[in-house]
């Protein structure tokens, strides 16, 4: 009887295409188990989300993160900021909700523009501009009261085109004030101090609500508040307080 060996070729092949298999069917049993494992997990997650869906019918908003548990209206869960409107736009139809800034003001933030007499805008840096401190002229015909704007420094105030002696009372002092005057036209221009306030010319000082005036053309007189009293800073000519 001839002898046969334990395992010859054709067995030892089989054998391992066998062990191949067992592996993979090993690493499939592995993936079936962390599968298994983590189906609780999953099915909550989706359990949570289909609620979520259900949550999320026509007109009961949206929620603002994942964790929000009182979906809202988008006008009312956006909230505006300091100088910010919302519009909301085709109501009961396909809406929209517009942002748009408010124009600023003293007293609010904004989006602001800038005069371009004054400021240069270049790539959003704003800077002043070469004319920003070219006198800007007033003309002043009738008698009247002075505003900031016309005492800002910037502002050359005339008579041109008055018929009479005009006479025109500063504002209260205030610092960074500076009024600027000129005769142009042989006409008293009076410069009169606001309520108490004087006006002092080197040891000269008017009385209380004082002024100084003239009406020769060519005429010119710089009045700066320095905190307590007008100061004259500059003068052509002369110029005659309290007659």
């Amino acid at each position: 009887m001839a002898q046969l060996s334990i395992l010859d070729s054709t067995g030892y092949a089989g054998f391992v295409d066998a062990e191949a298999n067992f592996t993979e069917l090993y690493a499939t049993k592995t993936e079936v188990e962390a599968a298994r494992d983590g189906e609780a997990n999953l099915l909550a997650k989706i359990d949570a989300i289909d609620d979520n869906i259900t949550t999320l019918t026509v007109g009961t908003g949206c929620p603002v993160s994942s964790n929000d548990t009182t979906p809202g209206y988008l006008n009312g869960k956006l909230l505006a900021g300091e100088g910010i409107d919302f519009t909301e736009g085709n109501d009961g139809g396909d809406e929209t909700l517009t942002i748009s800034g408010e124009n600023a003001s003293d007293t609010n933030k904004g989006i602001a523009s800038f005069n371009s007499t004054y400021f240069t805008v270049t790539a959003g840096a704003v800077s002043l501009a070469s004319t920003a401190v070219a006198y800007v002229v007033t003309d002043k015909t009738s008698t009247g009261n002075l505003t900031a704007a016309d005492v800002n420094g910037r502002t050359l105030i005339t008579n041109t085109g008055a018929a009479g002696a005009i006479d025109l009372t500063l504002p209260a002092g205030a610092d960074g004030y500076v009024a600027r005057f000129n005769v142009t036209v042989a006409q008293y221009l009076k410069v009169l101090a606001n309520g108490t306030e004087k006006i002092r010319y080197n040891e000269t000082q008017s009385a209380a609500g004082g002024y100084i005036r003239e009406n020769t053309i060519g005429r010119y007189v710089e009045l700066v508040w320095n905190g307590t009293e007008w100061i004259v800073t500059g003068m052509l000519g002369t110029w005659n307080m309290d007659e």
